[in-house]
């Protein structure tokens, strides 16, 4: 569906920073869309977790912003 509707860049949220949203991180990095964690949005098993993930993901995966900056990542659409 994504494919269908043209979608680049994928934002995750959730719980289980370390489990849940890092897998669907790769998931979406590995089938080639743009990924986008808000750092504000997420939260991990401990604080520990939640760091070395949000590393990972930034260094390797996608980009790691406060919830504040997506709206600057959001393409600008013409109203029609």
């Amino acid at each position: 569906m994504l494919t269908e509707l043209e979608v680049r860049r994928v934002i995750v949220t959730g719980v289980m920073t370390n489990i849940c949203v890092r897998s669907t991180v790769h998931d979406a990095f590995f089938l080639g869309y743009d990924t986008v964690v808000p750092r504000d949005c997420v939260f991990g098993s401990s604080q520990r977790e939640q760091d070395s993930s949000l590393w990972d993901i930034s260094t390797c995966y996608g980009m790691v912003v406060d919830s504040a900056e997506i709206l600057t990542l959001m393409p600008r659409r013409s109203p029609t």
